[in-house]
């Protein structure tokens, strides 16, 4: 799902259907929710429904276009979560978000690589375009559409690191990915990917729950010191 986006469908949507009904069947009557998962998910349909009265009204060409991303997909998921119901789950599930994660920057890097130092690589996302990566003039573009996965996955692996959760993987490896990450934004030139890497610190600013005092002083500092440079 995460490192193929958009690819490999007949796979998925079996899997899928076969996940949904198998979680029906065996959590029947069972399925509970906090106001916090109930507010966010009727937040995003009623957006959802919204923006495709909007559409309607307008006359906008295909209204339909991100129906199922707001309004279809988010019911899928209100099932799927029920899973996360024991914290071993919620550990595998974030371990599998790091593994996916750190494929996709790997994956991506190398292929910059291929592309920059002319080594023959493997182009797994091939669209039948000759264009996926080009350099020009001091700027890079990537076109690959594993990148949006990318931005889902980097603030949740962020707040795992700095929070100090332990899911089994070492923290240097974490460390060492998370800049990596960094690298790929720059190189991929994915203005969304640089927008979330410069929000993290200060969206972490304001949840104390997730960050020492320590941790939130050196991101204060970090922050200043990048202000500074931006002024000059």
């Amino acid at each position: 799902m995460l490192t193929f986006p958009g690819q490999l469908l007949f796979i998925k949507v079996p899997l899928l259907i076969y996940v949904i009904m198998t979680n029906l069947i065996t959590k029947t009557g069972q399925y509970r929710y906090t106001r916090g998962v109930l507010l966010v998910f009727f937040s995003i349909e009623a957006y959802g429904l919204y923006g495709l009265l909007v559409g309607v009204i307008n006359s906008t060409p295909q209204p339909m276009y991100y129906f199922s991303l707001f309004n279809i997909w988010p019911i899928v998921y209100l099932f799927l979560i029920q899973y996360l119901d024991e914290e071993v789950k919620f550990i595998k599930f974030f371990k599998m978000l790091f593994w996916t994660h750190t494929f996709i920057v790997c994956y991506n890097l190398l292929f910059i690589s291929s592309q920059i130092l002319m080594f023959p690589f493997p182009d797994i996302y091939s669209n039948g375009s000759n264009f996926n990566f080009y350099l020009e003039e001091g700027t890079s573009r990537l076109n690959f559409e594993n990148l949006n996965t990318l931005t889902f996955t980097l603030p949740i692996l962020f707040f795992t690191y700095i929070g100090k959760f332990k899911i089994g993987i070492s923290r240097i490896l974490q460390l060492i990915i998370f800049i990596l990450s960094a690298v790929l934004a720059i190189m991929s030139g994915r203005r969304s990917l640089m927008l979330t890497f410069l929000m993290l610190p200060i969206i972490s600013l304001f949840i104390p729950s997730m960050v020492s005092k320590e941790v939130g002083k050196n991101i204060k500092k970090i922050l200043i010191y990048i202000f500074i440079v931006l002024i000059i």
